[in-house]
């Protein structure tokens, strides 16, 4: 599988900490279904592989009670077309690593914080938790960013 685990490396604080999963594009997954997020994590994904004739059947999910509070919010983002370079922050606001992300690449995030520049015009997905209570209570701003571009 293409897939691989952005981390922050040690931050001075003795943690390694999960930033993101970010599934490349190209698949080359094993057949079947498989999950590269812990069971336990509030968003769950999946990569699936499936066969020329298999099926699966009609089916429903049940109704489960789920924690109510979400932390961090995960967010999932499919790129369709273009570039988009993202910049990875720890979750002391610390400047972790950038990837930049091409057409077909599916990319998860799990904590910390992040930024995203169109390196070309861009069009993506995104898919996090809601209902989405807006920027002032699902954000906060932090500022090593001086406004200019990735790397610049």
């Amino acid at each position: 599988m293409n897939v691989e685990e952005i981390r922050a490396a040690d931050n001075g604080h003795g943690e390694t900490e999960l930033l993101a999963v970010l599934v490349r594009r190209g698949g080359g997954y094993e057949a079947g279904l498989h999950y590269v997020t812990d069971p336990d994590w509030p968003l769950q994904l999946a990569l699936q592989r499936r066969l020329q004739g298999e099926a699966i059947g009609p089916f429903k999910y049940n109704p489960v009670t789920r924690r109510q509070e979400v932390s961090p919010t995960a967010t999932v983002i499919v790129v369709r077309t273009g570039q988009i370079l993202v910049e990875f922050y720890d979750s002391y606001n610390q400047s972790a690593t950038i990837r930049l992300l091409g057409p077909g690449d599916v990319l998860m995030t799990v904590r910390g914080g992040y930024r995203f520049e169109m390196s070309e015009e861009s069009e993506f997905v995104e898919v996090k938790h809601g209902p989405y209570a807006g920027p002032l209570k699902e954000k906060t701003s932090f500022s090593p960013w001086d406004g200019g571009p990735l790397g610049g």
